[in-house]
């Protein structure tokens, strides 16, 4: 096809990385995993929670973490409270004071998110 535009090649393979921190004040990120882009972040929860984690927060692509059999199977794993964000859609619909909750919540997962920002530059 003559004139079309065509796709950049990248020579690096795409990467996806995964972090987890432990949420404490000031906290930085704890572990990392880096995988490949077709790997999703649910598959590499289990190596990214550690022995002494009680509380896990995470984005809304881990809706349902808690339900995997991987996470109900383990002793450990299905002892974390899993404090999992609301979707969009849900978070307009709650009430003021679960949305104080929320934000709250969002305030430890942007400490990890910090750390992608970092590394995108």
């Amino acid at each position: 096809m003559a004139g079309a535009a065509s796709k950049p090649v990248s020579s690096k393979p795409p990467v996806n990385l995964s972090l987890s921190a432990n949420g404490s004040p000031g906290a930085i990120s704890d572990s990392s995993l880096p995988t490949g882009a077709n790997v999703h972040d649910l598959d590499q929860i289990t190596h990214l929670v550690r022995a002494d984690d009680q509380v896990v927060y995470a984005d809304a692509g881990y809706q349902g973490v808690d339900k995997r059999p991987d996470i109900s199977s383990d002793a450990h794993l299905s002892q974390i409270q899993w404090r999992v964000a609301a979707r969009k859609g849900v978070l307009k619909t709650l009430p003021a004071c679960d949305r104080v909750i929320e934000s709250g919540e969002a305030s430890v997962r942007a400490k990890v998110e910090h750390v992608f920002l970092v590394l995108k530059r």
